[in-house]
């Protein structure tokens, strides 16, 4: 069933939580006691794609503090007494290359590993103070943001590397305070989010690059907390969802942009929960799904718009289980696929509107697994597919509707492999193309129905390369023509009644160089010559 609002709910959250991320951008000054709790010992902070140890006494830092990268290295370390840094802190490379030294007193700067400037931090009394300063590796300014006493403070600033303001987040004592504001490159404001004390408070709004409202959700304390809206460019409400405590309740409800209602799913406590429902953009009923703790569970319905049924199919506990049914609009039944534990299992067939087997398909374990076999509406067998853990493997057959057999190939993990054949519907072989890894590769040759040669080319894969030769009815030489690379290249002939009539050359697919024509006794009588497929000179010849 249609579920817009998982993506809106992604984009929201990545737009008003990109504060917290950017006044992440360095970890220098320790914020908060990590040693708080723990009288003597070490313990292991986890910051992002870091791990920082301290070493603890009497409830604060005291001793040496390392960060390392998820992947083991070492990324940084310092000294610490009596919960203040009195060490210069060193900062390395995954490569174990220093990136950078940061001081008690005075500027610090980070390299990025091609020795590319990459921060400057004031530091006063171990803590950052003054504005701090982040670059692209291109050497574009990407952040200033300004600290006292080793939290931001006032307003901070993050650019696009084109130079264009990207955000604006005012800080007070370390926390995002009052407004903050996201723009796209263009310069248009792309969302606002209010916050108290560090935390989202109040309406949020996103905006489409026009200018145009795109999405309205409120704060309460750091959580989503009211009626969610997400909106068309247009302005038409695109969906509504109540949340509490940061999490959906009740019905969220989903519009076409003509305003008619798309879908109603119920959730409770930020699960899907009772019966949930599609529409066609008409009003009519598109689905139905019942939903128990987040997931489908019970009878799930289609239908088509006229409501007649189209499919129903059971789920527990999000996996459909025994035999999904699916019908035609007249009620005629169309397809059996059996289930078992959320995977296709068992022999799945379909059927022509009129009753009769259209095909029959083995499943195993979710993969088609078998003997694949397909029937013309009159009940006779059309193609037998061989398939092995959901690869057509082995010898794969077509069939005319009168018995005879149409074409015959030999599949390698899922690709056509070795002589691929095509007959006449009277059993005499009309092609022949070797094939590799699904693409033709080698002499293949076309036939007359009388059994005499009409074609043969070259395929290097997939395309025609080489000489290529076509025939008439009697055998007679009609055409030499040459290719690369699935074009025309080099000398083309032309012969009629055995002799030579013209003659051609082709560069890249395109005439290139003098063409030559003949009469009947052989004597030359025109010339012409092309560049780049397009005529610059003709010549009769008497």
């Amino acid at each position: 069933m249609p579920n817009f609002m998982n993506r809106f709910f992604a984009s929201i959250l990545l737009i008003f939580t990109v504060a917290g991320c950017q006044s992440t951008q360095i970890k220098t000054s320790v914020k908060e006691n990590p040693c708080s709790e723990l009288s003597e010992g070490e313990i292991t902070k986890v910051e992002g794609d870091y791990s920082v140890t301290y070493a603890c006494n009497n409830y604060l830092i005291d001793g040496y503090v390392k960060g390392y990268y998820d992947t083991g290295e070492l990324a940084s370390k310092s000294t610490y007494s009596v919960g203040k840094r009195v060490t210069e802190e060193t900062l390395y490379h995954k490569s174990g290359k220093i990136r950078g030294i940061l001081p008690i007193n005075g500027n610090g700067k980070l390299h990025y590993e091609n020795g590319a400037l990459q921060s400057e931090v004031p530091f006063v009394d171990g803590k950052e103070s003054g504005l701090v300063k982040w670059y692209y590796e291109s050497g574009a300014l990407q952040s200033e943001v300004p600290f006292v006493d080793g939290k931001e403070s006032r307003l901070a600033k993050w650019y696009y590397e084109s130079g264009a303001l990207q955000s604006e987040v005012p800080f007070v004592d370390g926390k995002e305070s009052r407004l903050a504001k996201w723009y796209y490159e263009s310069g248009a404001l792309q969302s606002e989010v209010p916050f108290v004390d560090g935390k989202e408070s109040g309406l949020a709004k996103s905006y489409y690059e026009s200018g145009a409202l795109q999405s309205e959700v409120p704060f309460v304390d750091g959580k989503q907390s009211g009626l969610v809206k997400w909106y068309y460019e247009s302005g038409a409400l695109q969906g509504e969802v109540t949340v509490v405590d940061g999490k959906k309740s009740g019905l969220q409800k989903d519009y076409y942009e003509n305003g008619a209602l798309q879908s109603e799913t119920p959730f409770v406590d930020d699960k899907k929960s009772g019966l949930g429902k599609s529409y066609y953009e008409s009003g009519a009923l598109q689905g139905e799904a019942p939903f128990v703790g987040g997931k489908e569970s019970g009878l799930i319905k289609y239908y088509y718009e006229s409501g007649a049924l189209q499919g129903e199919v059971t789920v527990v506990d999000g996996k459909p289980i025994g035999v999904n049914k699916g019908y035609y609009e007249s009620g005629a039944l169309q397809s059996e696929t059996p289930f078992v534990d959320g995977k296709k299992s068992g022999l799945g067939k379909q059927y022509y509107e009129s009753g009769g087997l259209q095909s029959e398909i083995p499943f195993i374990d979710g993969q088609q697994h078998g003997l694949v076999k397909s029937y013309y509406e009159s009940g006779v067998l059309q193609s037998e597919l061989s398939f092995y853990e959901g690869q057509q493997s082995s010898l794969s057959k077509w069939y005319y509707e009168n018995g005879a057999l149409q074409s015959e190939a030999s599949f390698v993990d899922g690709k056509e492999s070795g002589l691929v054949k095509w007959f006449y519907e009277t059993g005499v072989l009309h092609e022949e193309i070797p094939m590799k890894e699904g693409l033709f590769s080698g002499l293949g040759r076309q036939y007359f129905p009388s059994g005499k040669l009409s074609r043969e080319a070259s395929y290097k894969k997939g395309g025609l390369e080489g000489p290529s030769k076509q025939y008439d009815v009697n055998g007679q030489l009609l055409f030499i023509n040459n290719y690369s690379d699935n074009k025309l290249d080099g000398l083309q002939k032309k012969f009629i009644n055995k002799k030579l009539v013209n003659e051609q050359e082709y560069i890249n697919g395109q005439l290139h160089g003098v063409s030559k024509f003949y009469n009947e006794k052989g004597t030359l009588i025109k010339r012409e010559n092309y560049v780049k497929g397009k005529l610059v000179g003709s010549w009769e010849l008497r």
